[in-house]
């Protein structure tokens, strides 16, 4: 009976609309491109793709994020690569952990609507709080790293000048109404026990 109940919990979830809680750009073609300003969609989740301006102010709107096909990591020049977690899943993430390799110039990272300010290594950022939220970096190597955002994350997005992101993960999120479907799904497993 424990198990039809977890089994019929997982459905539920599924049939809600639940995505995956890891978005590594491994369904996407080598060599896609996303143009600023738009939208793509990778492990069931939409990105949004703007401009970044640097310390400069100058914008550069003829950029793209783009798929290298090399370790399945997606970049790109003077871009900004962002999840609004509670417009799409109408509740923010618990947490955000993603890999960056930073190759040049100024970056950026926003959170619930703040911002750090142009740095020019994300490293500088350990330790600070961006729109209420924590930030921890930790180097994996020369010029990458592991960023993490203990939230809650309503929104986020990372930007630079020369920049590479993979795996992005949050906590899963279930879709407006997934919640409903389980505690259904709960009730007719009781309701069947009883029987």
């Amino acid at each position: 009976m424990k198990t039809t109940t977890i089994a019929l919990a997982a459905a539920a979830l599924t049939a809600a609309g639940a995505h995956a809680d890891i978005v590594d750009f491994e369904d996407l073609a080598p060599g896609f491109g996303s143009p600023v300003p738009s939208t793509f969609v990778s492990g069931g989740v939409e990105l949004i793709v703007g401009p970044f301006a640097g310390d400069n102010g100058v914008t550069i709107s003829n950029s793209n994020f783009t798929n290298t096909g090399l370790d399945n990591e997606a970049g790109g020049y003077n871009a900004r690569l962002g999840i609004d977690f509670t417009g799409q899943f109408g509740a923010p993430a618990d947490s955000v952990v993603l890999f960056y390799g930073e190759f040049g110039g100024d970056n950026g990272l926003f959170v619930n609507g703040s911002s750090s300010g142009p740095v020019f290594d994300f490293l500088t950022l350990d330790g600070a709080v961006i729109g209420g939220s924590a930030i921890s970096v930790v180097a994996t190597g020369a010029n990458t790293g592991r960023i993490t955002i203990d939230g809650p994350v309503s929104g986020f997005a990372i930007a630079g000048q020369e920049l590479w992101v993979d795996d992005i993960r949050f906590p899963t999120i279930p879709a407006p109404g997934a919640l409903a479907l389980v505690g259904i799904a709960g009730l007719g497993a009781a309701r069947r026990r009883r029987r």
